[in-house]
């Protein structure tokens, strides 16, 4: 009689299989068009998922909102303007410091790591070294950790956007992204009663139209590409304050990428006005916000449309609440750079350069 050790038979259970990625373009000339005419597809499928009825559904992240004193929030390159902008948003609706930090500076500095301080890394995944190194780093301080990642399975510790960037440049990623750091403020401002279950719900309604927003953004293609016909692109300042300033950060690095050349991202507050050049690009989400940019000389202005009916050489958006305008505004910024990609793209076809 042969017998076996049940023992052998025993497995683990075996962690969620990601999908793999696909390749479709389907009807896009290239990934990053795709990435930027979809992504209003890709955020109601995040919002399907972690908005159940008139809640957001955070809950398998065990967060004790009541325990935590301090944030960090940890990214690189153009997720650290999501860094900033969560940070100014969880000061606001969580009542918590937050710092925004740089990812190579978190892993190389002293941060003040304990178990009252949570850490939030937004980054492609755990395969990056620097985020393994600072996910090592916080799980041996014993603070709190939470990541927000592209393409990993969801657990405790892992918010999943189930996305990886294919195109050129980040477009979805920074959409997607900022969008889950407004959700997470919103989420535990309500669990530390800072904000009212009113106040969570409307948000959640204004969220669950802003698929519709960007697509609306989508129509002014032509226009935006007809305005940057004026737009001299070799000395390029991005300009903003509080959130748009984050945005600012993002649309420097995007039209370095696309570009090559370096461009500066400068807070409003910091700007020498009587040096402006006149090729600034200024952003304001909110009507204070257009008050202190209303009679500067900028070059273009991103706006919501409601602020102003007499704006001067300005692209519009229809507005939601200031705590989503300024996505608005990077959607735009995605369809100028991507005027720009494909232009370089046509002139070093012609000239038989890469």
């Amino acid at each position: 009689m042969i017998t076996t050790d049940k023992k052998k038979f025993l497995h683990k259970k075996q962690k969620e299989i990601v999908p793999p990625v696909t390749y479709d373009l389907g009807d896009f000339p290239d990934f990053t068009k795709k990435e930027i005419f979809t992504q209003h597809i890709l955020l109601q499928k995040l919002l399907n998922k972690y908005i159940k009825g008139e809640k957001i559904n955070f809950d398998f992240l065990k967060l004790k909102a009541e325990k935590i004193k301090r944030i960090y929030i940890a990214a690189s390159y153009c997720d650290y303007g999501c860094a900033v902008s969560g940070a100014y948003n969880f000061e606001v609706l969580v009542d918590i410091c937050t710092v925004p930090i740089l990812l190579s500076e978190f892993n190389c500095s002293n941060p003040i790591l304990d178990k009252t301080t949570l850490v939030i890394l937004l980054g492609s995944g755990k395969d990056n070294e620097e985020i393994s190194n600072a996910i090592r780093r916080v799980k041996e301080s014993g603070a709190k950790i939470l990541c927000v990642f592209d393409y990993e399975a969801d657990d405790k510790e892992t918010i999943s956007l189930d996305h990886k960037m294919l195109g050129e440049f980040s477009t979805v990623n920074f959409t997607l992204k900022y969008i889950v750091c407004c959700m997470l403020s919103l989420y535990l401002g309500e669990k530390n009663q800072v904000v009212t279950e009113l106040y969570v719900k409307i948000a959640i309604k204004m969220l669950q139209a802003f698929p519709d927003k960007i697509h609306n953004v989508f129509r002014s293609e032509y226009y935006i590409n007809c305005f940057k016909q004026n737009i001299e692109n070799n000395e390029l300042v991005f300009t903003g304050c509080n959130v748009d300033f984050a945005v600012s950060l993002y649309s420097s690095y995007v039209m370095e990428t696309v570009l090559k050349k370096r461009f500066s991202a400068v807070a409003l507050g910091e700007l020498n006005k009587s040096d402006l050049s006149g090729n600034e690009i200024a952003f304001a989400s909110n009507r204070d916000f257009y008050s202190m940019i209303k009679n500067c000389d900028f070059i273009l202005k991103i706006v919501p449309e409601e602020v102003d009916d007499a704006v001067q050489n300005a692209l519009t958006y229809s507005e939601t609440i200031p705590l989503f305008n300024p996505v608005l505004s990077a959607v735009i910024i995605q369809l100028l750079a991507y005027g720009f990609y494909t232009e370089n793209k046509y002139d070093n076809k012609e000239t038989g350069t890469d």
